[in-house]
C-alpha cells in the first residue's frame, strides 16, 4: 500500500492486512438504488432528474451511500481495501495494468465503461479508476506514525469528512486535469459526508467473506 516512492508525499509506506472480501463489479447504479426501496439521491430527485438506469448513482452524500449499503446488507469499502483491489496490493499502477501516464481522457458514462478499466479478476471489477470517484467508509487521516500503524492526527475539523478514492477532487465536478489524474488509484482526498452537489461522485459496496467477529 502506497509503496511507490514520491507518489504521495509525506506518507510513509504502509503495511496492512486486508481481510478477504467481495467487491461490487461496478459502481452502484440508479436501478440498483431503486431495487432496495430507495428512490433517487435527494439532489437528483429534487431537481426532477431521471438519469439512465445503467449510470452510476451520483450527487449522493456519504450518508445516502451508507443507507443504501445497509439496506442491501453490504458496506462501503475502506480506502485501503479500495486501493488494494485497484492496484493488486501495490503491484500495478492502474486496475488494468497499464502505466499511469498513459491516461489521456476521463469519460463519464454507464457502468462498465470504458472497457479498458477492469481488473484481471474473474469476473473483472470495473470502473475503479474511471467515471465517478467513490466514497469510502474511511475518515480522513492526515498523518501516520513512522511504522504506518497508528494515525497521529486528523486534518483540521474533519470529524464529518470521509475519504474519496477512484478519482480526483476536480473530477467530482467533472473537471479533467490530466496531470492530477495520472497520479493513479493511490490518489486520495476528503469531502464532507453531507456533500450532495458532486455530479462525479458515487460509490460501490463490499461484503466481508467472513463475519468480522
Amino acid at each position: 500500500m502506497r509503496d511507490r516512492p514520491g507518489l504521495i508525499r509525506g506518507i510513509p509506506p504502509l503495511i496492512l492486512q486486508i481481510h478477504p472480501l467481495y467487491m461490487d463489479i461496478h459502481e452502484v447504479t440508479y436501478r440498483q438504488y431503486r431495487e432496495v426501496g430507495l428512490n433517487r439521491p435527494y439532489t437528483i430527485q429534487s431537481a426532477g432528474l431521471h438519469p439512465p438506469d445503467d449510470f452510476p448513482v451520483a450527487k449522493v452524500s456519504w450518508d445516502e451511500a451508507v443507507r443504501y449499503a445497509e439496506k442491501a446488507g453490504l458496506r462501503l469499502p475502506t480506502e485501503e481495501e479500495y486501493e488494494f483491489v485497484a492496484t493488486q496490493a501495490g503491484a500495478i499502477e492502474t486496475p488494468w495494468g497499464g502505466a499511469r501516464d498513459e491516461i489521456d481522457d476521463w469519460p463519464f458514462g454507464p457502468v462498465g465503461t470504458p472497457e479498458y478499466d477492469r481488473t484481471s479478476h474473474d469476473p473483472p471489477i470495473q470502473g475503479l479508476y474511471s467515471g465517478v470517484a467513490e466514497w469510502t467508509v474511511s475518515p480522513f487521516i492526515r498523518d501516520f506514525a513512522s511504522d504506518g500503524r497508528f494515525p497521529q492526527s486528523f486534518i483540521g475539523t474533519s470529524v464529518n469528512h470521509r475519504v474519496v478514492r477512484g478519482g480526483t477532487f476536480a473530477l467530482t465536478k467533472k473537471e479533467i486535469d490530466l496531470d492530477k489524474i495520472r497520479v493513479g488509484p493511490q490518489q486520495r482526498f476528503t469531502l464532507d459526508r453531507n456533500e450532495i452537489s458532486r455530479e462525479g461522485l458515487g460509490f460501490r459496496c463490499v461484503l466481508d467473506a467472513q463475519a468480522p467477529f
